[in-house]
């Protein structure tokens, strides 16, 4: 028997097939996080715990290749020094020789103690000595297989991570030798404790901007009554001015009565001194009253951008995510509170700060998809800076986000027409090269403005004045995600090899700025976008072995660090569904994927949200492929009546493309219906057909567009122009909690055709 050996220095090790890499992840997770309830403490098994938590937990992470080679002394070490192993099992790891030698070496290492062993099941049935065999041949013995084991496989009609979290509670009652009903009412019961914490914190915060708001009114009162009293004041000295003046005449007038005529006159004056006393007291009471109003505004301002911070930066969360945001109703009230808050120009504040405060309202309000009334704040920003400042960088600021909030609204056309007027301010502004970062930012949004219009060459022609902009100011990062764009616009063109240079250029420059070994674990997100770009070209030039690697490298990516239900991974869930299309010709698995991300942008969205347009059109392109005609004309039709809704520009290439197919599908539908279905001619796109079956219509591709690019991407400060260069701590981790941020456009190219690098709409702090 194994003797306990109390120097461990992990307390479980993971051994797992890397085809399960995004299970082993959640598994990891979960497992250092664990907080042991106290109640459980003194009945728990625990070795090397930390106190109240069971880590550390050793995962190999890197990619390795099954030979005997790679059996590195880290791997023994780490094997011999820990306590349990836990082994994820399924028919991968059943094959995989590498998972097997892990076994092997921690029983030889641990006196054949089969109780030191966990193995937990995510698929395949263990013991059935089949193709849907789970346990390696190292487990194979009845004291693994007369066990109940812990399982990950969800129950039928439950969601995967269902299955997940009962398979957490059961590897946790195996290693600390508790009872599984224990387990999962301690979790149950933290749970608990965690939502009553964040409702607790969504009202105090709202409670505490309305108190602020309140109080700037409650000051601004005080301040009236001041000039209230003031103005009496004047008026009552005037008065005694004017009785003073007579009682003067009066006095020489009536010499004989000169004594008491002076002893008058004596009394005005003092009366008169008096009153001016009053004056000066009244004055001064109204200018610390105004000043109050001013600091109170001011700070009710900073609360409201850091209010959003927190709302904002909460999305980086797991657990603090876009849903429980609209479940606890925290969006709902900070947007009321916010509507609410319109009497804000009678604070009599200084011109710059109500500009600030209507930008803050705007951008906040755009985050969260109430664009009309976020239009209505901007505008009058945007007056306020022409009646004071027309030549400001403050207006021009104001006009790049009303510019950008009407490009959301679908308003394409004007929305470019005051962005070139914009950047043509910013040039006769910048004479001395003051204002280089915003004259590169503009450049980059106009690009992404005729990426919109598939105007692609008039893309490329502001985006590589950024890039230059960019490379002169040595700013690496925004270079990088400027070369992302360019390839995009390249692809829209049809340079297929140069949009491939131009993405591999950003890549070399995100490997220059972390490192070549660890910058796809720096910035997987990033990486991710890259990959899904390289996917469209490839796919654009019928290259299918590569399209499919690069876009499932880009999903996996997404997958693992965003999870399945974020609004990112979505996009890759279509991506991947259309190469699965015109690539593999496999129809069931690509509808599928379309309809998981569907359902994703709905919850999210609703369904008036050009997100979920773009869904029901790509599902229009697979019921074609597939000859459901009558299906394919629903889903074109669904996609164009959501098209027309939201853009107001209503010659909008994505409208023109959507008829057209709507139009194909029904015509088709009805000679299907008088002939014999192996009589109709197999459709791809609207019409035409291109190399490898993908039609004229479908085999451009371009790149996508994800609200991810919001979390990439926040302002500096409320008035000044954002960067692309932002915060790592809402870049990496931040699930989808905002409204999609720009327009997705859609070129007859692919699923998602806007560029993966889409410009800023989020307040700073």
């Amino acid at each position: 028997m194994f003797v306990e050996n109390e120097n461990f220095k992990y307390y479980a090790f993971i051994s797992y097939s890397r085809s399960n890499s995004d299970v082993v992840a959640y598994l990891h997770r979960k497992l250092e996080h664990f907080r042991i309830p106290r109640k459980l403490l003194k009945n728990a098994e625990r070795y090397g715990a930390g106190g109240r938590f069971l880590r550390p937990i050793f995962r190999d992470r890197r990619d390795l290749v099954n030979s005997a080679g790679n059996f590195t002394e880290d791997i023994r070490n780490a094997l011999e020094q820990s306590r349990y192993l836990i082994v994820l099992c399924s028919p991968e790891a059943a094959k995989s020789q590498w998972v097997n030698k892990e076994v092997e070496y921690f029983l030889e290492t641990h006196g054949q103690d089969f109780s030191l062993i966990v193995p937990v099941i995510l698929n395949g049935t263990p013991g059935c000595a089949g193709e849907d065999e789970c346990l390696p041949v190292s487990l194979l013995d009845p004291r693994i297989t007369l066990r109940n084991l812990p399982c990950m496989k969800a129950d039928p009609g439950e969601p995967e991570k269902s299955g997940w979290e009962n398979g957490i509670i059961q590897a946790l009652s195996y290693l600390l030798k508790v009872r599984r009903e224990n387990i999962r009412a301690a979790v149950d019961a933290e749970k608990v404790r965690l939502f009553r914490i964040y409702a607790v914190i969504g009202g105090v915060a709202a409670l505490l901007f309305s108190g602020l708001t309140a109080w700037a009114l409650y000051a601004q009162y005080q301040a009236e009554s001041a000039r209230i009293v003031a103005e009496t004041a004047r008026e009552e000295a005037e008065t005694a001015r004017e009785e003073a003046e007579t009682a003067r005449e009066e006095a020489e007038t009536a010499r004989e009565e000169a004594e008491t005529a002076k002893e008058e006159a004596e009394t005005a004056k003092a009366e008169v001194l008096s009153a001016e006393a009053k004056v000066m007291d009244a004055e001064n009471e109204t200018a610390v009253a105004r000043t109050e109003v001013i600091e109170q505004s001011k700070i009710a301002s900073w609360s409201m951008s850091f209010l959003h911070r927190i709302f904002y930066d909460a999305g980086a969360d797991e657990q603090y995510d876009a849903d429980t945001l609209s479940s606890d109703g925290v969006k709902e009230r900070i947007v009321d509170a916010i509507s609410q808050s319109a009497g804000v120009s009678n604070l009599n504040l200084e011109w710059k700060d109500q500009v600030n405060v209507y930008t803050d309202f705007a951008l906040m309000l755009s985050s969260f998809g109430v664009l009309d009334k976020a239009h209505d704040f901007i505008e009058q920003a945007c007056r306020l800076c022409q009646e004071n400042a027309p030549d400001s960088p403050e207006f021009l600021n104001c006009r790049k986000w009303l510019a950008v909030i009407k490009w959301r609204r679908g308003e394409t056309g004007e929305a470019l027409a005051i962005l070139l007027d914009t950047l043509s301010g910013w040039n006769q502004l910048n004479q001395d090269g003051a204002h280089n970062n915003e004259i590169m930012r503009l450049n980059n949004l106009i690009g992404y403005v005729y990426f919109d219009q598939r105007e692609f060459e008039n893309a490329l022609t502001y985006h590589r004045a950024a890039l230059a902009l960019a490379v002169a100011g040595e700013k690496k990062e925004i270079a990088a995600r400027t070369k992302i764009a360019i390839g995009n616009a390249l692809t829209g063109s049809k340079k297929y090899e140069e949009a491939l240079d131009s993405l591999n250029g950003a890549l070399e420059l995100f490997k220059e700025l972390y490192g070549a070994e660890e910058a796809e674990e720096a910035r997987p997100l990033i990486f991710a976008r890259i990959y899904a770009c390289m996917a469209n070209v490839y796919t654009s030039c019928n290259q299918t072995e590569e399209a499919y690697r690069y876009a499932e490298k880009a999903l996996r990516l997404r997958q693992v660090h965003l999870g399945k239900d974020s609004l990112v991974t979505a996009t890759s869930l279509v991506q991947f569904g259309y190469i699965l299309m015109v690539t593999r010709g496999d129809y069931a698995a690509a509808l599928d994927y379309v309809e998981q991300a569907l359902h994703t942008r709905i919850r999210h969205f609703g369904e008036n949200s050009r997100a979920v347009a773009n869904c029901y059109r790509i599902r229009g392109e697979i019921y074609l492929k597939k000859r459901e005609y009558h299906l394919a004309a629903e889903a074109f039709q669904k996609a164009l009546e959501i098209y027309r809704s939201i853009h107001k520009d209503k010659e909008h290439p994505e409208i023109d493309q959507c008829e057209s197919k709507y139009e194909n599908a029904v015509t088709l539908s009805g000679t299907a219906g008088g002939m014999g279905m192996e009589n109709i001619p197999s459709v791809s796109g609207s019409s035409g057909s291109s190399q490898g079956g993908i039609s004229e219509s479908t085999s451009v591709s371009a790149p996508e567009t994800t609200s991810e690019t919001t979390s990439e991407t926040t302002s500096e400060t409320t008035s000044e122009t954002t960067s692309e260069t932002t915060s790592e701590t809402t870049s990496e981790t931040t699930p989808e909690t905002s409204p999609e941020t720009m327009p997705e456009t859609t070129p007859e190219t692919t699923p998602e055709t806007t560029p993966e690098t889409t410009p800023e709409t989020t307040p700073g702090t």
